[in-house]
């Protein structure tokens, strides 16, 4: 915390650009596995739904849309392969 206290002293660009900067070059969208997870399940189901939701959030990662898929992951994904870590083989 204290070298990026002092990075900021000795930055060149406003707070608010670097706040722009931050919000143009990162993904405000990230595909998490359980979301996917969740997708697959209802396709097999035969609805599309989250699909097309997670389809439409992939298409516009930067946008203030889709605040849906910012919630903690649930419980039932902590324990369930492929949604709380990876594998080697992943």
């Amino acid at each position: 915390m204290t070298s990026y206290q002092t990075r900021l002293k000795v930055n060149t660009c406003t707070r608010e650009d670097s706040l722009l900067r931050m919000r143009k070059a990162n993904p405000r969208f990230i595909l998490r596995n359980y979301l996917l997870h969740m997708a697959i399940e209802e396709l097999q189901r035969g609805e599309n739904n989250l699909f097309v939701k997670l389809q439409q959030a992939l298409k516009d990662p930067y946008s203030k849309s889709h605040d849906e898929f910012f919630g903690m992951r649930p419980d039932w994904a902590t324990h369930q392969a492929g949604c709380s870590m990876l594998s080697c083989s992943s």
